[in-house]
Order: structure tokens, then sequence, then C-alpha cells
């Protein structure tokens, strides 16, 4: 909050410099959801061996990158990395400027959030969208995600949208309906140890086939509005699960491990979308396997949309063909940017 105050006047009179806004070949629908304590090794799309997401697998055109990183292993250190230019190497820059809904307001988008955690205290952006839904404010799972953005993406206006959703993901509780892998949690609370690893993983699992169910859910109904659409998912950090006969669960960790870090990322386009902006698309997929990062986001999404602003850098675009690959990448920690090297 000391830095939120000192940066306040120069946050409120940001400008990202929006150099085209009334040129066309933009989406209509942009959607960017944040999943909360999602890894990347338990999604059946990633080649996990249990069926964990039985929605995701069957959709078309959905990208799913390889060896994606959170810059931030607990949510107070990468919500303002992600939706921010800022890196760890210069955290300031989330509390100078203002995130991605205010670069999509200032290219004449319609912005939304739809939010079932609050994570506002972390980046105080509360007020930056044109409308936001406080789902977390009633006890609610992310199934109540679903009836809110159909209501927000079938609002005839003839304004583009940007919808930012962040879920509540491994906070959040699991319905009955979605919990496949037993012994589980649900009825009966077990000691964290590592005799009781099997448990704690199938609750994580079920809570894996939730999120792959709103996300499925959500790309199709951005599919029927037939419209030049673009979708991204990924998450503010990872977690341990017992992994390699470690007693390590959990995250945040003062030295982080892979899982807490290496996170999913994936990317669906409409068939409108990809029959216009071809380039981009493939390039999206000849980076598939690259070293990428959430600090890469930001300036994605705005290539994606074809946003120009004044400190747009192309080169960390994944979607742009000059997309630089840097040799190492950086968690921030307690203050400070701990370095990683790439395997």
């Amino acid at each position: 909050m000391n830095r939120f105050n000192k940066y306040k006047k120069e946050k409120e009179t940001f400008s990202f410099g929006v150099t085209n806004k009334e040129e066309g070949g933009k989406p209509d629908i942009v959607v960017l959801v944040i999943g909360e304590r999602i890894r990347y090794s338990n999604w059946t799309v990633n080649g996990y061996k249990r069926s964990t997401s039985t929605n995701l697998d069957t959709i078309k055109s959905l990208i799913s990158f390889d060896r994606h990183y959170s810059n931030g292993n607990s949510t107070v250190a990468s919500i303002p990395l992600l939706i921010t230019q800022a890196t760890p190497q210069k955290p300031e820059i989330a509390y100078s400027e203002k995130t991605i809904v205010s670069l999509f307001k200032e290219a004449g988008y319609e912005t939304v959030w739809i939010s079932n955690q609050n994570i506002f205290d972390y980046i105080n952006n509360k007020d930056e969208a044109d409308e936001l839904f406080e789902l977390y404010k009633k006890r609610s799972t992310d199934l109540d995600i679903i009836p809110v953005f159909n209501e927000v993406v079938n609002k005839k206006k003839s304004k583009r949208k940007l919808i930012v959703v962040n879920m509540i993901g491994g906070h959040g509780e699991i319905p009955e309906e979605f919990n496949f892998y037993k012994p589980n949690s649900s009825k009966k609370n077990y000691p964290v140890t590592m005799e009781n690893a099997p448990v704690f993983i199938n609750n994580y699992d079920n809570m894996i086939k939730l999120q792959d169910f709103v996300l499925g859910k959500i790309i199709n109904l951005v599919q029927k509005q037939n419209k030049s659409s673009i979708f991204m998912f990924t998450a503010d950090h990872g977690c341990n699960l017992f992994d390699d006969s470690q007693a390590l669960f959990g995250y945040g960790s003062q030295n982080p491990t892979e899982k807490e870090t290496h996170i999913p990322l994936f990317i669906w386009s409409s068939s409108k979308y990809s029959k216009e902006n071809t380039e981009k698309v493939n390039n999206l997929k000849k980076h598939k396997k690259y070293l990428t990062t959430n600090n890469n986001l930001f300036y994605t999404l705005a290539d994606l949309s074809n946003i120009k602003y004044t400190d747009f850098k192309k080169n960390q675009s994944i979607a742009d063909s000059t997309y630089l690959v840097y040799k190492e990448r950086y968690v921030y920690i307690n203050g400070n940017a701990m370095k990683f090297n790439s395997k």
C-alpha cells in the first residue's frame, strides 16, 4: 500500500498512448482468464496420465505452450506482473502504470472484469474496468462464473469487448459432481502428510476438471458469437504436490521449485480471427515450445488485438516473428528478482 500511495499521482495521469484507436483489424472479443494455483503438469492436454481436461482436449485451434512460467510463486507477487508491464527487475511499474484493462479502454474497448477472488488489494485496479462483477463477495465456486460470462458476452453493444476473469481455482470449493477421484477431502479432513499425498492429488485433479469445464464453457460461449475472438488462459503460480517423493506441499517457498512456477498457457482463436490473422496464429504455433513467461502476455495480448502504443515491444510478443527468447527467467520473491537459467 505504501508503494501504491507513492506512485498514486503518477498512475492517475498515466496513459499508454495508443496510436491506432480508430484503425480496424482488432478482434471483437478478447478474453483473459487468470487461474489460481494452477500448475502445468496436471492437464491431460499437457500429457498428464489422468483424464482431467476432457473439454479442452477436444477444442480445435487451442494452443498449449510447453515451457510457460509465472514470474512469482505467490498471488501477491505474480498478479501485478501478469496484468501490467512490470517485471521482477522493475516491479515498481505495477504501481506507477495502469493495467492491461486501461490499455484496451484507450483502444476503444468496453472492459469487463469478473472476479471470483479478491486480488484487488494486490494490484489496486478495481476502478479501471467499465463493469466489475465481484463474485467473491458471496460464497461461490468457479461454476458461478459461467452465467455471468454468458450475460456479459451476449450483451448487444457496438463496442468491442475485453473480458477479464480471475478464478478462485485451487482456493475454492469443489462441487460434488466434480469429485471424480477418490478418496478426497470433500467430506473428511486429512492431515497434510506424505502418507496422505494421494488424497491431496485427487483433490487437485478434481479441481483441474472443474477448471477445464469452466474454460470449455467460456470458449464455447465466445465461439457462438461467430466473431473475431481471442481467448487466453494462464495462472498466477503453480504448486507442489509431494512431487518426486519430496515432502513439499503448497507454494510460496523461498526457493521456488519447477512446479511452483511452471504454469499452463492456453491460447484459442476463432476461425474468423485465424483467417484474418494467419501470420500471428502461425507465430504462436511456432513458439509453442519456446521459453515464455507471464511478462510476455501483456505484449502478446496487445499484439493479438492489433493495438499499437508508445512502449510496445514487439519482440516480447509470442505472436510476433521477432519474438526474443531470453536465456534466463526471473521470479519475484520478497522484493528481489531471482534468476533461473533456461534449460
